[in-house]
């Protein structure tokens, strides 16, 4: 006897038999060997114990053979599965030694996995090959567009096929127009520089990876050079694009041409005045001037385009007088331009005048500071008098000097 539970006797023969004294025990569970697959391969250590081979089983629960059998392996610690499992399946392989006295051992240890989902339908490629280069697909050389099926068996043991579309690339042959601008160097086109106006080629790879070829035409654009001559009104500032021309005279831009060359204008700029006319009229009352009957005292304002480009503003006074009054003497002050936009000059007999502007409502608008008196000829003055502020609308501007008062009606447009 060897132990409690195994012993050994010879017959007068020489045939050895074999005693067991109880079931075999359960060893450790199989490990999986790679990646799970349709037919899987698994290893395990060697149990202990008293046991004579081991039965190999796969089943979908712990401990069942619904998908593979008990298979006797002997005294091998390795199992390779020749035939494929269900797909897309949970599965539990169990090792199970057993001895020829008790039978296989009970309710052994399982390992579980996943078989591999195969994909339902071939794989369609779509691909090329460039003109006088033929595909080469594993071992099989494709020079001719068309369809190609190709059945293969993946590393999980599913059968797959693929499908190559093929078509046969050209190369591509571009043609491009630039230029570059007069003083530079010439055109930097990639790595190489193009100095001078011509046609240039070069090969490159295309989207597909096929030779092919661009063409440059390369020209020359010269700088342009472009003088224009224009003016502003009185009281107006002038604005060249985002530049503004402080005054008359010849100012210098530069800029980009249209085809991004730097080039100059030239802008001979011309200050022009607008047009004023001023007349007095006396009427009787409901007497009918310019189409209108008028009965009281009446200022009307002409305002229409002059001869230079500028606004031409006419003022007309109408009096109305009787035979117990005479026609009142005009003001000494003229207002100018009127409308005005921005500055508003008065001028006046006076160095010494006040200024004070009212709103046709009769608020009070004070002067800014730096409305100074400007002396303009022998005996006349002028004032000016910043409203660019002013919402557009009528206003009163009185004036008072040594010689009395005068009110004037202003347009602010």
């Amino acid at each position: 006897m060897v132990n409690d539970t195994l012993g050994y006797a010879i017959s007068s023969r020489g045939r050895i038999y074999r005693y067991r004294g109880r079931a075999a025990e359960c060893g450790p569970a199989p490990v999986l060997l790679g990646t799970n697959v349709l037919s899987p391969s698994f290893s395990w250590a060697a149990a202990e114990g008293c046991f004579d081979g081991y039965y190999f089983q796969i089943g979908s629960s712990p401990g069942e053979d619904d998908l593979l059998p008990p298979t006797d392996v002997g005294l091998d610690t390795f199992f390779h599965a020749t035939a494929p499992l269900p797909e897309n399946t949970t599965a539990y392989a169990t090792v199970r030694p057993y001895n020829h006295q008790f039978g296989p051992a009970q309710s052994c240890e399982s390992t579980v996995f996943l078989t591999p989902d195969c994909p339902p339908a071939p794989i369609v490629i779509d691909t090329g090959y460039c003109a006088g280069s033929p595909l080469l697909w594993g071992d099989s050389l494709i020079n001719a567009p068309g369809t190609y099926t190709f059945p293969a068996q993946a590393l999980t043991g599913c059968d797959s096929t693929t499908v190559l579309k093929v078509e046969a690339y050209a190369p591509d042959t571009s043609l491009i127009d630039t230029f570059f601008c007069s003083g530079s160097d010439g055109l930097l086109w990639g790595d190489s520089l193009l100095p001078q106006p011509g046609a240039y080629t070069f090969a490159y790879l295309n989207a597909q990876g096929c030779d092919s070829t661009l063409q440059v035409s390369l020209a020359l654009a010269n700088s342009s050079f472009s003088a224009i001559d224009t003016f502003f009104c009185e009281g107006e500032a002038f604005w060249w694009g985002d530049t503004l021309l402080p005054g008359q005279g010849l100012h210098t831009l530069a800029y980009r041409s249209a085809e991004g060359c730097d080039s100059t204008l030239q802008v001979t700029l011309q200050a022009r005045n607008n047009s004023y006319v001023e007349l007095d009229t006396a009427l009787v009352p409901g007497a009918v001037f310019m189409g209108s009957t008028f009965y009281t005292d009446t200022t009307l304002t002409q305002l229409h385009p002059a001869s230079n480009g500028c606004d031409s503003l006419t003022t007309i006074h109408i009096e109305i007088i009787s035979n117990t009054r005479a026609a009142a003497q005009p003001s000494p002050w003229r207002c100018y331009p009127n409308p005005a936009r921005g500055l508003l000059w008065a001028e006046g007999p006076s160095p010494n005048a006040r200024l004070q502007l009212w709103s046709a409502g009769g608020q009070r608008i004070g002067l800014p500071k730096h409305s100074l008196p400007a002396p303009e000829e022998a005996g006349r003055y002028r004032y000016a008098y910043n409203i660019s502020h002013l919402p557009p609308g009528l206003y009163w501007l009185q004036i008072t000097w040594e010689g009395g008062t005068a009110l004037e009606k202003v347009v602010k447009m």
